[in-house]
């Protein structure tokens, strides 16, 4: 999960990583989430591709916050 929120603010969750994964200690199939790095730009209807199934690159913005929409990141899963 990368970004989103309501735009007509700038909450917290604009510059959240999260991976969603599987609850062990569950005896169903529950899923949680873990926090990821958290990203420098907010981000509100941008893009995300994996690559190698090691990176994630982010790019683009709807939220025109210290030029997100201009500004492309790549993390480390």
């Amino acid at each position: 999960m990368i970004g989103g929120g309501d735009y007509k603010s700038l909450p917290d969750s604009m510059y959240q990583c999260r991976e969603i994964v599987k609850k062990f200690n569950s005896a169903q199939y529950n899923l949680q989430f873990v926090d990821k790095k958290r990203m420098r730009y907010a981000r509100h209807g941008h893009s995300c591709c994996a690559i190698a199934n090691r990176y994630i690159m982010v790019s683009g913005s709807r939220k025109e916050v210290n030029s997100a929409a201009n500004r492309v990141e790549i993390y480390d899963t």
